[in-house]
């Protein structure tokens, strides 16, 4: 299948609550991350914007909590803010995002990363009274902040996440025991960074285009917060 009409395929289904949930949410692989009516909390956003450690935080301090998560496409985010369910929605700058990912997921090219991060945070935009946003750098520095822009914008209580050192060291123990390769690891090391470098070079010289309207997309979303 031509490459540009598995993407428009791909993006209409991820899109549509109603499709969303008769494809992923019956999956045996997904139906524990896809947001359903017993949904207590949904956290998500493109891969690489701390998802896992925001969701691995909130367990820690909120083990018993029903979180919807790591789908990574707009229908989950749509589908709970129809339903009123507490949202948090994560965003990272477009050339770190995309570069991470790009390292993650070698098949997937620097242009696809960036017309997918430009497809996610468009297919929400107009929802942004239904959710809170937060940015990469704040999740992992100050997540506690943001569990209280949680609670008070749904009434909700889940505890803080108290953030320490030790605390924070833990989170990311437990994120490398899901991949020991050096290049999905989430901390930084020499490897990534170079690489990152590299592809971030390629993103400016080549595709100065997207880039520009995903980080006009950035800048929107960084604004709600």
């Amino acid at each position: 299948m031509n490459r540009d009409i598995k993407f428009k395929l791909q993006n209409f289904f991820c899109k549509h609550p109603l499709i969303f949930r008769y494809t992923y949410g019956l999956r045996p692989a997904y139906v524990r991350l896809a947001v359903s009516k017993k949904t207590q909390l949904v956290i998500e956003g493109f891969p690489r914007s701390a998802n896992t450690f925001a969701v691995v935080a909130m367990k820690e301090f909120n083990p018993h909590v029903n979180i919807a998560h790591h789908l990574h496409i707009p229908a989950q985010i749509i589908q709970a803010v129809q339903w009123n369910i507490p949202t948090l929605v994560l965003i990272r700058d477009p050339k770190n995002a995309v570069a991470s990912m790009v390292l993650r997921e070698p098949e997937m090219s620097v242009l696809q990363g960036l017309k997918n991060y430009i497809f996610f945070y468009e297919s929400i935009s107009i929802l942004q009274k239904g959710f809170v946003v937060a940015i990469f750098e704040d999740v992992i520095r100050d997540y506690s902040q943001i569990i209280n822009s949680l609670n008070m914008r749904f009434s909700t209580n889940f505890q803080l996440f108290l953030h320490t050192n030790t605390s924070q060291n833990k989170v990311f123990d437990i994120i490398e025991t899901f991949d020991s390769n050096s290049l999905k690891t989430s901390r930084p090391n020499n490897d990534k960074t170079k690489l990152k470098i590299e592809i971030i070079e390629s993103m400016e010289h080549e595709y100065s285009h997207f880039l520009t309207r995903a980080q006009e997309i950035y800048s929107i979303f960084t604004a709600l917060k």
